[in-house]
């Protein structure tokens, strides 16, 4: 696998890992994971997860764009919705999974089993069955896709040198950036005027979060036309990330935001400063440890580099299914069995490492389930003529009856 990627594709997986667990640290509250984001007082990290955990994911969405989409969007639409089939898929089994722990009272929460919490809910509020939460940033990331060249498409078509027949520059590039953090600031002055009540997310705030989330996107895309390969990720440069984060702590304090509930706390640009600063600190970090696997000895540095790419590369069974881990051993902690003086370590270690692992591993025996399906059947229908020509054989033998 190591040998397949390109440095900048691993580099970007590697983002992808950080991002990953960025997110289960968000669900855990104290964990190991919190020393990513430099914590520096008791109030908590110096970079909070809620100020820019998704901002990049929908950044990394951005670096991978194709503007080819742009002349087929009916070709992006259907690529992208077997992601939503699978995220159904899920939706359907937690569906069930809910049903069924609530009739046997293992789980207490108010939940409605309808149409609407099957196929609608996800592009809302998306927390219809709790366990599979996280990953109402599928559906919301399908929706900000097809947004997002569909407003290429009409840029273009107004104006012909935006058009993907024509070559793009940093200069048209920046000018739709603009475009789009302007749209950005509009979109978090709007939440203001409709804010989510009781986590309830309607059609309008869902697109009120689309217009903010496009920014990042463009700033993605920007990265890896233009930036990437100009400018150098440097010791210097993650500094002065730093000193900018801090300027900011002292300025306006601890600030997050939610981007699932578009609660922006009466800031209107600090939620997309913030949030630049975020996944500048990641892309910092993304890289260093890049040139840590590296440079590490041979055997060492592939198993961390292995360790980290696969869990880049399954951020979305994790994003999926660790607060079912999370709740699994929440009731495993409960039981009498467990020796008390071992819960500061489970919390704090073990939760989040198995929520990151676990969720890997059905990752990997889903896979095995499909591989099963389409090829170890096909293997058994070739020795199947084999089988029955040995059957009499046995049947005589044994005296066994088919």
């Amino acid at each position: 696998m190591e040998s397949a990627r390109t440095s900048r594709n691993k580099e970007l997986t590697i983002l992808k890992a950080i991002g990953i667990i960025v997110v289960v640290s968000c669900h855990l509250g104290t964990s190991i994971f919190n020393l990513i984001n430099l914590p520096i007082r008791s109030i908590g990290e110096l970079f909070p997860e809620y100020s820019y955990h998704m901002p990049l994911f929908i950044f990394t969405s951005g670096y991978f764009y194709k503007r080819i989409y742009e002349s087929d969007l009916l070709k992006l639409a259907k690529k992208r919705f077997a992601a939503i089939k699978k995220y159904i898929n899920c939706n359907l089994f937690y569906f069930v999974l809910c049903f069924a722990l609530i009739n046997l009272g293992l789980y207490e929460k108010h939940i409605k089993f309808t149409l609407k919490s099957l196929f609608v809910e996800p592009f809302l509020g998306g927390f219809q069955f709790y366990f599979n939460g996280p990953a109402w940033f599928v559906p919301f990331l399908f929706l900000l896709q097809i947004s997002y060249v569909i407003i290429r498409k009409i840029v273009g078509s107004k104006f012909p040198s935006f058009s993907n027949k024509s070559d793009t520059t940093l200069k048209k590039e920046g000018i739709l950036l603009a475009a789009l953090i302007i749209t950005g600031f509009i979109a978090v002055g709007a939440s203001e005027l409709c804010s989510v009540s009781n986590s309830k997310v309607n059609a309008l705030q869902s697109f009120i979060r689309i217009l903010f989330g496009l920014q990042f996107f463009q700033l993605g895309f920007i990265y890896k036309q233009f930036i990437e390969k100009n400018i150098k990720l440097s010791l210097k440069s993650f500094l002065l990330v730093i000193t900018c984060k801090l300027a900011i702590l002292m300025l306006f304090g601890y600030y997050t935001f939610s981007l699932r509930i578009i609660k922006f706390n009466g800031h209107i640009i600090l939620p997309v400063v913030v949030s630049i600063l975020g996944i500048a600190y990641c892309l910092h970090l993304a890289k260093f440890l890049m040139k840590i696997t590296t440079q590490a000895s041979s055997k060492l540095g592939a198993a961390i580099s292995t360790i980290i790419c696969t869990i880049g590369d399954n951020t979305w069974s994790i994003m999926m299914h660790h607060l079912l881990v999370k709740w699994s051993l929440g009731k495993i902690y409960d039981t009498a069995f467990m020796p008390k003086a071992i819960l500061p370590i489970a919390n704090y270690i073990i939760t989040p490492v198995l929520c990151v692992l676990l969720p890997l591993l059905f990752a990997c025996l889903y896979q095995r389930f499909i591989n099963f399906e389409f090829t170890d059947l096909i293997k058994i229908k070739k020795i199947q003529p084999k089988l029955n020509a040995l059957a009499p054989i046995i049947k005589s033998k044994f005296r066994f009856k088919f």
